[in-house]
């Protein structure tokens, strides 16, 4: 949701595009009816709402983040409204206005469904949570400066109301109907137009030969600080089953990451349904075989003393082990299996994974920072995660009403090849034009997992996106993302960090404070505008021959499966040669790795959020413990008034008041385990 940043800037140009990779021709442009768009009031009903609950959410659940246990304390501030974004320092709470810490009783509420076709979950009876996760960020990044906005607890309940009242206002938008003239591109064959460059497709061929090597890499593989230091982790990488655990004797006794082959040496039971023991070894909890950092069998139970010994140093009883790094709060992973001085670890060592590059050029200055980062994994490819997100010609369009609109918005996109490509270092475009205040925008593309979207603005600071895609299984991406920027001379950070710029008055003003589980349940708003599209997509074009994850090279090109006939597609197209040429035409996915899955249709099932985030975060667990917790307690409050008052205004305001606050609470429960979306309904 937050990702929105100013892409849709870019997309003002005024002429038609011009002849593109792939088609010789472009189509002329004709004048048809433009549509008369309804200019909405200066605060319509559906902000007003959203603005409420927000604000009302923020009132109660702020202290979510920095609770003692993951369903412990809630913080309210009893600050009074206004306080100015920026830099403001720390206050010291006076005695009669320090944050009222309510504890919730021990009694946790297990979120994991109970089947594997359930989206709720029950209660189970549990020890006390971690210690509170510290709200710092990871090393190497420097987060924006945050102020603390908060509001007593009955402004929350009067927000509950009116945000009702808001909603049952709001009327559906007026139609559109042509009324003037707009360009657009008839589907006819023309000589090409003007600005074609007749050596654009020998360009993006590349300079000089050679192909990618996909296994030696460093990948993307998680993000630690939503890591649970107690318990291993599952993951994947090109069809790889892999487990990540907290290994708290390595690195001389500091703690590392560690991810193994998720297969224990003695029967292939996965190690990711293992433990973590006391003396910080991962233990298999098939038959308590244990292993340390290195992958060495360090305890094997079934074997006398003398025998143990001996079996312990033969290579059989070990652990597969991967290189792994953790770097600007990202677990890294090596393509390829070795234990310390192997081939493969000297080879891993001597590369640098693909960093966020405005904290690496201003580690001295500190002029550069980065939001906090994001995690979930996508149904559809790698390729198609790439790209999608280097075509901005789509942002106006798919995410209407978020980032753009799409009868206005959609407009000619110009881009200007500045880095041709090779197979190691991607390729590079410039495209515009730009909005006032905006000197350059930039799509750099770093194989294999970096796509750098930065924008260079006239005060001398950088807002950048910086998604990272890791294929995990055919048809399926991690995606790991966040917000990048530097400051200008004068230390102003671009208003679109954080959401300032997208979200309108005053909710840009909460944006700085809002949690991390909150930023996370809400990016579904705007990745699932595409998942609509992309999952389809590239099983359509997989049923017409085109896929990277079957024969090399596909039975069908790309450009023959497709028609792109306009400079919008001229990076798309650089990609997917890229991809044909110096990528090999295919992922080397491990062997046994399942094919491409069919097209998934129950739309509860491709929108749901807890197998593709909420499970994999320790935030987000601790939050939904704690929303569970608290709706179900407003909703006694809200009983309780109803049938312990006698009859009256006191009775009705209270009532009604923490029972709309409880289905509030339970709407926002749901956003943890399922966000579904259609176009058709995005008015």
């Amino acid at each position: 949701f937050f990702f929105a940043s100013p892409i849709d800037d870019w997309l003002v140009s005024d002429s038609c595009g011009s002849a593109t990779m792939g088609n010789p021709h472009t189509p002329p442009c004709a004048d048809v009816p433009e549509l008369a768009v309804p200019m909405p009031p200066s605060c319509p009903a559906s902000w007003v709402a959203a603005a409420l609950v927000l604000l009302v959410t923020l009132s109660v659940v702020r202290g979510m983040d920095d609770a003692a246990t993951p369903f412990a304390a809630l913080a309210i501030p009893a600050s009074p409204l206004g306080t100015a974004p920026g830099h403001t320092p720390p206050v010291a709470w006076p005695a009669s206005q320090r944050p009222l810490r309510v504890t919730l009783p021990h009694r946790a509420w297990d979120p994991r469904p109970r089947h594997a076709g359930a989206m709720e979950g029950g209660w189970a009876r549990a020890a006390p949570g971690p210690e509170p996760t510290s709200r710092v960020a990871p090393r190497g990044i420097r987060a924006p400066p945050s102020t603390s906005t908060g509001v007593p607890a009955i402004w929350g309940l009067i927000a509950v109301v009116g945000a009702a009242c808001a909603l049952a206002m709001h009327r559906r938008r007026p139609q559109l109907t042509p009324s003037g003239p707009i360009h657009t591109c008839a589907l006819a064959g023309t000589a090409p137009g003007p600005g074609a460059t007749d050596d654009f497709d020998a360009r993006c061929t590349g300079g000089g030969g050679g192909t990618i090597s996909w296994t030696k890499q460093w990948w993307p593989l998680h993000v630690t600080e939503i890591l649970d230091k107690r318990r291993p982790h599952g993951a994947q990488l090109l069809g790889q089953e892999l487990v990540i655990w907290w290994d708290k004797t390595g690195a001389d006794g500091a703690g590392a990451w560690r991810v193994f082959e998720d297969a224990c040496p003695h029967r292939r039971a996965p190690l990711s349904e293992g433990r973590i023991e006391e003396d910080g070894r991962l233990l298999c909890a098939y038959h308590a075989w244990r292993f340390d950092g290195e992958g060495t069998c360090v305890a094997l139970p079934q074997a006398g003393a003398e025998e143990c010994r001996r079996l312990q140093g033969l290579p059989q009883a070990c652990a597969t082990p991967y290189p792994a790094q953790e770097r600007q709060g990202i677990l890294w992973v090596w393509g390829e299996a070795g234990a310390p001085g192997s081939p493969a670890a000297r080879e891993a060592s001597q590369q640098t994974p693909r960093l966020i590059p405005e904290l690496v050029a201003h580690e001295a200055d500190g002029r550069a920072g980065a939001t906090p980062w994001n995690l979930r994994d996508l149904p559809y490819g790698w390729d198609f995660f790439m790209e999608n997100v280097m075509d901005p010609a789509h942002v106006a369009v798919s995410h209407h009403g978020l980032a753009g609109n799409r009868y206005t918005g959609a407009k000619p996109v110009e881009f200007q090849l500045v880095r041709p490509p090779t197979y190691d270092e991607g390729f590079k475009f410039r495209f515009g034009p730009p909005k006032e205040g905006v000197t350059a925008a930039y799509n750099d593309f770093r194989p294999p997992c970096l796509l750098h979207i930065s924008t260079e603005f006239s005060d001398g600071s950088t807002a950048s996106l910086v998604l990272y895609a890791t294929p995990i299984r055919p048809g399926y991406v991690r995606h790991i993302g966040c917000q990048a920027y530097v400051t200008s001379p004068e230390g102003k950070i671009p208003s679109s960090i954080v959401g300032r710029r997208t979200l309108p008055p005053p909710l840009g003003t909460f944006a700085p404070s809002i949690p991390v589980w909150l930023l996370h349940i809400v990016a579904p708003l705007f990745l699932h505008q595409d998942m609509a599209f992309l999952h389809h997509q590239e099983k359509i074009l997989a049923h017409r021959g085109y896929s990277v994850n079957g024969p090399v090279p596909p039975t069908q090109s790309y450009v023959n499966s497709v028609f792109t006939p306009t400079t919008a597609d001229r990076n798309v197209l650089c990609f997917r040669r890229w991809m044909a040429t110096m990528g090999g035409g295919s992922l080397p996915w491990a062997p046994g790795t399942p094919p491409l899955p069919p097209r998934e249709m129950d739309r509860a099932v491709l929108f749901e959020c807890w197998h593709a985030h909420t499970k994999h975060c320790q935030h987000c667990l601790q939050a939904l413990r704690a929303v569970v917790h608290l709706r179900n307690a407003t909703a006694c409050l809200g009983l309780f008034f109803a049938l312990g008052l006698r009859t009256g205004p006191l009775r009705l305001v209270a009532a009604s008041s923490f029972l709309g606050l409880a289905v509030a609470l339970d709407m926002l429960k749901r956003l943890f385990y399922k966000y579904e979306f259609a176009h058709a309904d995005n008015d």
